[in-house]
Order: structure tokens, then sequence, then C-alpha cells
């Protein structure tokens, strides 16, 4: 079987951002208690991993989408399935909205970050490469906790430039707090970073 092992306790890895005479440290594998039940495979699969990896191949983007089952569920269905099922109902749903706006050719879904890692979304806009990471927490704040280490690892390790936007895309709409902290790292650091609510009654991001 594939299926990822229990999620222990994970050896954290600190990654410095410099921006101006500051430095801002993410830590990587650190995922709250309350997240874990909720975390996709891959998404487990990524904060559990200790390996340095091989080097890096190179970014490739590739448009297109295999549309992902979103299956009746039952309301004893556990925590992870709920959240597979709404991670898929999104991103299918956002391809075609995506698709629409920017044509076929410029958008593609679990593109292999040539790290070891895929991609939730990527989008051409005006010559511009944008990453997608969707997350299904009930909490703003944790939805930004899981998906900021991932999308700049994906974008940026070891020493790359393979995304000029970062986005962090949820079904909860943002608020005020999540807002000030994100133009904060985009204002000291320079993180192409926001956060961005689907509405999954219109099928648009908002």
């Amino acid at each position: 079987t594939n299926e990822p092992k229990p999620l222990e306790t994970p050896r954290r890895r600190v990654h410095p951002i410099i921006g101006g005479s500051e430095t801002l440290r993410i830590t990587f594998g650190a995922q709250p208690l309350a997240a874990r039940p909720n975390l996709l495979a891959k998404d487990q699969e990524f904060f559990q991993d200790e390996s340095e990896g091989g080097p890096a191949k190179e970014f490739i983007f590739r448009a297109g989408h295999i549309e992902r089952e979103v299956e009746p569920i039952s309301r004893s269905a556990s925590p992870k399935a709920k959240a597979r099922r709404l991670h898929n109902d999104i991103q299918n749903k956002m391809y075609l909205s995506l698709k629409d706006e920017l044509g076929e050719k410029n958008v593609g879904t679990e593109l292999d970050t040539g790290i070891g890692t895929t991609i939730d979304l990527v989008a051409r806009r005006s010559g511009k490469l944008i990453f997608y990471e969707i997350k299904t927490s009930e909490s703003v704040r944790a939805n930004i906790r899981q998906a900021l280490p991932q999308l700049l690892e994906y974008a940026f390790w070891p020493e790359e430039s393979r995304a000029d936007e970062l986005v962090i895309v949820s079904h909860r709409p943002s608020t005020a707090d999540a807002g000030r902290y994100l133009r904060y790292l985009r204002k000291r650091f320079s993180i192409p970073i926001t956060y961005r609510q689907f509405d999954l009654n219109n099928n648009n991001l908002l």
C-alpha cells in the first residue's frame, strides 16, 4: 500500500528569508495537531518528509486537468474524506473558472515542481506564473499556516524563482488579521503572497 504512515511529531526545518535588515524564519513540519486529521495524503507526506531530496529539476508548465472525483459523502465520513472531497470540488471548479478567464492553454493542475512535489494549480497571466495552493481548514489562520511553507518551497527551493505570485485558496473568507499578516509579509520581506476565497456558489475566486 502507498498510504502514508500515521503522522509522528516531525523534525522541524527552519527556512530563513532575508528582507532588508530582518530575517523571517518559516518553520517546516510544524503542523498543529488539530490540522493533521484534515491533511491530504500529499500534504501529509510534505510535512513528514525528512529527506533532503535530490537535485532540483527544471519546472515545466503544462496545461490541462484531470477531473477529480467529488463523491457523495455522509455525515459520518472522516475529516480527511471530507477535506479531500472539498479540495477536489474547489480544484475542479477553479480550473474551469480560470480556464474560461485565461484560456485552456494557460491553466494546469497537479504540476511537478521539479523538486519532488506537486502544485495544486498553476496559471499563466500576462507572462507571469501564479502558483495556487488549496486548503480546506475551517480557520483562515490554519489555511495560511499550512500553505505558506509549501508555496515557498514550491516556488523557491533551493535558490530558484519558479513563480511570480503565490496564492492561498480556501472556501473561507479572509479575516482582518489575515489580511494584515499577509500585507506585512509582502511589505517587509517582499513575499508575493495573497489569500483568495473560492466562492463555491458562484464558482469563482473572490
